[in-house]
């Protein structure tokens, strides 16, 4: 009877019991060798990239990491804040993923605005940082990255941040970069 080979079935158990296609062509497994161990209910088949050991207990958090490995994406949004704990964020439908060359959940919470409440954001964002999954300077960084004209979410994340910071909220980023002191200020008149 052909089994999985044993780096992949340490790799499985360390992902709520779940590898993909390209683990298992890795550890040495062809397609016709995993749907072999498909078809003799040694594996399930939760998404057509995604395998997992038959029996492991099925749950919200290995259907969240389906999710994932099947696009190769990361949990973001409230999905990411509820698998981070954060107050207020329950894992459920929907799942949301997040495919980029860089996850961003606590920027993906602004673009979820009126859904979510402003103020829901800016608390999020202050509880990350203070048990250290985020720091203000890259989040700062990252705000200065992202923004351009049309980006969702930017201004509501500045907002967030600012109140999560506790400074004073601004209308504009604009208003931020020029200095409040009359004098400070230069201006050429033709």
């Amino acid at each position: 009877m052909l089994s999985l080979p044993t780096d992949l079935t340490l790799l499985a158990a360390r992902r709520h019991g779940l590898f993909t296609r390209a683990d298992a062509t890795a550890a040495g497994l062809s397609a016709r060798q995993l749907l072999t161990l498909v078809r003799a209910g040694g594996l399930d088949h939760p998404a057509a990239n995604v395998f997992g050991i038959a029996g492991s207990p099925d749950s919200l958090k290995r259907q969240v990491l389906t999710a994932c490995l099947e696009v190769g994406g990361v949990a973001t949004a409230t999905t990411a804040c509820a698998l981070r704990d954060l107050s207020g964020f329950a894992l459920g439908d929907p799942i949301e993923v997040l495919v980029l060359e860089n996850g961003g959940s606590l920027f993906s919470l602004a673009a979820l605005v009126p859904e979510l409440r402003e103020r829901q954001v800016s608390d999020t964002i202050e509880e990350a940082m203070r048990r250290g999954l985020a720091r203000e300077a890259w989040l700062r960084w990252m705000l200065d990255l992202l923004r351009r004209p049309g980006r969702n979410g930017v201004m509501v994340f500045e907002r967030a941040l600012d109140r999560a910071c506790r400074l004073p909220v601004t209308e504009s980023w604009l208003e931020t970069e020029i200095p409040s002191h009359p004098r400070a200020c230069r201006v050429a008149v033709p």
